[in-house]
């Protein structure tokens, strides 16, 4: 069943919204540098763990929540992308949310992205 036009418009206008607010969590994502060590025997530094972009896990969280709300409301049913949708609320609901990674933002980005160019736009 298509959208009113109005309908689709606001909803659309909130994915937009929200894809930003998104990108916004990804651009201010601090840079946590590797850990090294240092052997003493051949006086080399060597790398104990990579570095990695930390994201801000209270502004992550919100902004799943919100997604994932707004996608539930808009795929129905027994549609292909319903399945993802309902793994991601999943995570959420037993607080498993250190399980998500930058790389996870940029999925559920081009998640959404894929989403508005394939069934509303």
């Amino acid at each position: 069943m298509k959208m009113p036009d109005a309908l689709l418009a606001k909803t659309l206008a909130r994915f937009d919204s929200l894809i930003a607010e998104g990108r916004n969590i990804l651009d201010s994502a601090e840079t946590v540098p590797p850990t090294t060590g240092y052997n003493e025997l051949n006086e080399e530094r060597y790398e104990i763990s990579p570095g990695y972009k930390k994201i801000d896990s209270e502004k992550f969280i919100e902004w799943r929540i919100k997604s994932v709300t707004l996608l539930a409301r808009v795929v129905s049913k027994g549609q292909i992308h319903r399945a993802g949708v309902e793994d991601i609320r999943n995570l959420a609901a037993h607080g498993e949310f250190a399980q998500f990674k930058r790389t996870d933002v940029e999925g559920m980005i081009s998640g959404i992205d894929s989403f508005l160019a394939d069934y509303l736009k």
